[in-house]
């Protein structure tokens, strides 16, 4: 499977929600919670609505966030869903 192919996208049902096409990517980012602490991430793959983030946990991952990227980019983003070391975020 590839990431432009339909069935590497589908999610529950077989059915794709994605309003746009994520682009493969590997960002090193950080997740900035209120206060100050930050978690580091990678961007696995992004979109202009959203983007797939691996992290070594979830627990204690807020359900909003700032999405910090190496270069300084920050973008607010909300929790879609999550795995054991994967976050779908949409941002806000």
């Amino acid at each position: 499977m590839s990431p432009g192919r339909p069935e590497a996208n589908c999610q529950k049902g077989g059915v794709d929600r994605r309003r746009s096409v994520r682009q493969p990517a590997c960002i090193n980012a950080s997740i900035r919670f209120e206060g100050g602490n930050r978690v580091r991430c990678l961007v696995k793959d992004c979109s202009r609505t959203g983007a797939l983030l691996f992290v070594t946990t979830v627990l204690g991952i807020p359900g909003q966030f700032d999405l910090q990227a190496a270069s300084g980019h920050t973008r607010r983003v909300e929790v879609k869903w999550r795995g054991p070391s994967r976050l779908g975020v949409r941002f806000v």
